[in-house]
């Protein structure tokens, strides 16, 4: 046994038998190499890395190559999921080095520095068995070591060049730029260009979900009126939901996503399922369901939580953080079919699942790994469900219901193969992005028994994550934590507590939530911020281990942590978004579409401000509006109604009337009794003589999106006025109502609306 064997990350517990003399990320081990005067080898994968299987088999369990190994180097073995920032620093070489970055990676590092000096990816064990003409692995071993020993100068010049290079990508801030509407506009007019007319999604081969990019659709299409953006978004929105239902990338069974298609039209999956991709999807078809009233993306919707509540959580409570892509050294042996095995499962629906599953058109998938064992199926329809009902002569709800059936046996047949492996550790972020999601699905879906869940979910991830001043560990295995959390970290969990306080009725778990929220939402400037910015790192200060303190800003397969701290701080009681969105406003101008969870962030704010125009420009004043989206404010998403047009106000008599109040679904207004600005108020707007009196409702508590105790005003009701001769009367006096519309994600600038009644003396 190496040291791996006191971790707790499952990932590292895979390697603890190897005969390599591994070590965790620690200061001890570069020390060692120090004193030793080697090298640190660094191996970077992770627990699903269907190749990071494959060279622990071939290299790390070999114990020629670990004899080298151990000889000529300090070994280092890092999980990428539990340190990402190591994971971030050392790619953003590998890819400067070589052009394309992968796992396992593999880093070779000079210990005083900590700077990579050569790095690549998987390598094969010989030179016999060479993919695309990589060198062996102990070539590479044996022909860096000795460049270390014999041409340190060199050697450690390459590190500094590649240091610099690391620095320049991740740490240097951008110069601040204008952005706003147009910015908006560009991202979406960037997916247009991207987006696959045929399949949907914004790629070719191979084929990632992207959600985040469909969430910022999904925002742009709610802020939208204009009807050329509506359609575009709505084509893009429908043919990439569709495609990734309908198609392998979707467990058509058991429900839940793969990480991506080989191919380009969502067919044939690489089989690993991983947590944050299906969090972030329940996010996207929970709410695309609402927003197109489409039944479908529900039902996905449902199954993929349902496969999350069923598959992932953890005998803590927690969710865990991937399923494997292999069983016993094959991929996807757990997940597909041959024809005849699926017919027999089937029984009397043999027919059904030939229409739905197309077992009559040949298989669709070769192990190319195993080239040698016969094709088979992975299970995808060819067309949306309705469309098979309707060529069928059935109606849609029975062949749901027909399908229920099919897809419960063929699950009982898979359930009795040998299950790939579950990567337990919990992640901060990942839990925190399920709550979002949860949070999501209820409110979308208007399912009050998902927000209860969620409320016993949120409060067990703030137990086992949160420490009581706030602060957040990476990750938890079995109650034994890990790391200290990272930016992104810090930024779910506190999104994610007060997403789901935000759903939950009033009383004593919401308050305690929103609390808790609030308290990591606290934590993020001071552990993160950056003074001579006003940005973010990803990193807390004092980490001596990096080479580089990394400040991200553009997403990756999730989104980068600053963008997701700026959504957290535009919850009810946070600030200081503005702010730090200016810090990476050149990189989200630079690139949208790779910032694009900053560019919802921006859009957020900029329906805050109610405006669509710049933000902020380099010099700190507005811009131009060149947004399609509609200038959205409150006033906008409220009506206020008066049968009168003209009223005559005399010395002795009051003159009374009702203003009528219609309040857009899914906004609510604060209410005259709420101690804000911005609370609802009737008045006098310009000049005087005119005294005011409203009998103000008395309001609901407990809407999402309102503080604890805070009254607010939803739907279509009436406000009864009076008017009397006051003081003298001066200039034109005219009535007016001020108000301030929000939802559950945002709060529109404060209106006042002048009211189209023309005030006589009488």
């Amino acid at each position: 046994m190496n040291r791996l064997a006191r971790e707790s990350s499952p990932y590292l517990l895979q390697h603890a038998a190897n005969p390599v003399d591994w070590w965790p990320w620690c200061d001890e081990a570069f020390d060692e190499a120090v004193r030793r005067g080697v090298p640190v080898f660094l191996s970077i994968g992770y627990s699903t890395c269907y190749w990071c299987h494959v060279m622990e088999r071939e290299s790390f369990e070999n114990a020629e190559i670990a004899a080298i190994l151990n000889a000529r180097y300090v070994a280092i073995k890092v999980d990428r999921e539990e340190r990402p920032e190591i994971d971030d620093l050392y790619m953003a070489a590998t890819v400067i080095m070589t052009g394309h970055g992968g796992w396992p990676m593999s880093v070779f590092i000079d210990p005083g520095s900590r700077r990579p000096f050569w790095c690549g990816t998987y390598f094969p064990p010989s030179s016999s068995e060479a993919v695309r003409d990589r060198p062996s692995f102990p070539q590479v071993l044996l022909a860096l070591s000795a460049a270390y020993s014999d041409q340190r100068s060199e050697v450690l010049s390459q590190g500094e060049e590649v240091a610099r290079a690391v620095a320049a990508q991740l740490s240097a801030a951008s110069p601040r730029a204008a952005i706003g509407g147009g910015t908006v506009s560009d991202a979406v007019s960037m997916l247009v260009r991207m987006f696959d007319r045929n399949h949907g999604g914004f790629s070719g081969a191979p084929k990632f979900p992207q959600p985040t990019l469909v969430l910022l659709l999904l925002d742009v299409r709610a802020a939208s009126t204009e009807e050329t953006t509506l359609r575009a978004i709505d084509l893009m929105l429908r043919t990439t939901l569709d495609g990734m239902m309908i198609g392998g990338l979707f467990d058509q069974v058991a429900g839940g996503f793969h990480r991506y298609t080989v191919d380009a039209h969502w067919t044939v999956p690489h089989f690993e399922k991983m947590l944050y991709d299906n969090a972030l999807l329940v996010s996207v078809y929970a709410r695309a369901a609402r927003a197109l009233a489409e039944p479908l993306y529900e039902r996905t919707a449902r199954r993929t939580l349902a496969w999350m509540e069923r598959e992932m959580m953890t005998a803590d409570g927690l969710f865990a953080a991937a399923l494997d892509a292999e069983v016993d050294g094959r991929e996807g042996s757990s997940v597909v079919w041959q024809a005849d095995e699926a017919l027999r499962a089937a029984g009397d629906l043999g027919e059904l699942a030939t229409a739905l599953y197309g077992l009559d058109r040949g298989p669709n998938f070769r192990d190319p790994h195993h080239p040698e064992e016969p094709a088979a199926w992975v299970l995808r329809l060819a067309s949306r469900p309705d469309a098979i009902a309707a060529g069928l002569g059935i109606a849609t709800d029975v062949l749901l219901e027909r399908w229920n059936v099919l897809n419960d046996r063929l699950f009982a047949v898979r359930a009795a193969r040998a299950q790939p492996r579950r990567d337990d550790k919990a992640i901060a972020a990942w839990n925190g992005m399920v709550l979002v999601a949860m949070a999501d699905a209820a409110e979308s879906l208007d399912d009050a028994a998902i927000a209860g869940r969620a409320g016993v979910v949120a409060q067990r991830i703030a137990e086992e994550f949160v420490d009581a001043d706030g602060g957040v560990v990476r990750s938890v295995v079995s109650s034994r934590r890990g790391p200290s959390g990272t930016l992104e970290d810090y930024g779910w969990i506190s999104l994610g507590l007060m997403r789901v306080a935000g759903v939950l009725p009033p009383g004593e778990l919401r308050d305690r939530l929103m609390r808790m929220g609030d308290a990591v939402r606290a934590q993020i400037m001071k552990r993160f911020g950056d003074a001579a910015t006003g940005g973010l790192f990803d990193v807390e200060e004092g980490r001596t281990d990096l080479f580089v303190r990394p400040c991200s800003t553009h997403d990756g397969a999730t989104p980068c942590g600053t963008s997701v701290a700026i959504h957290a701080m535009c919850e009810p009681g946070g600030n200081g978004a503005i702010e730090t969105l200016a810090a990476i406003s050149g990189a989200v101008a630079a690139s949208p579409v790779g910032c694009a969870n900053s560019v919802r962030a921006l859009l957020r704010i900029m329906l805050q401000q109610g405006s669509g125009a710049d933000l902020f420009s380099a010099e700190g004043a507005g811009g131009s509006d060149r947004s399609p989206l509609s200038r959205a404010s409150s006033a906008t998403v409220v009506q206020v109604l008066c049968a009168e047009e003209r009223i005559v106000i005399g010395a002795a008599e009051p003159v009374a009337f009702t203003l009528r109040i219609v309040v857009q679904e899914g906004w609510h207004l604060a209410a005259a009794q709420a101690e804000q600005d911005a609370a609802f108020r009737v008045g006098l707007v310009g000049g005087t003589g005119i005294a005011v009196y409203a009998d103000y409702p008395e309001g609901e508590t407990g809407l999402p999106g309102t503080a604890d105790g805070d009254r607010a005003y939803r739907g279509t009701f009436d406000v009864p006025v009076v008017l009397e001769r006051s003081d003298e009367w001066t200039g034109t006096p005219l009535l007016g109502v001020t108000f301030q519309a929000c939802n559950d994600s945002v709060c529109l600038a404060p209106a006042r609306v002048e009211l189209d009644i023309a005030l006589d003396r009488g």
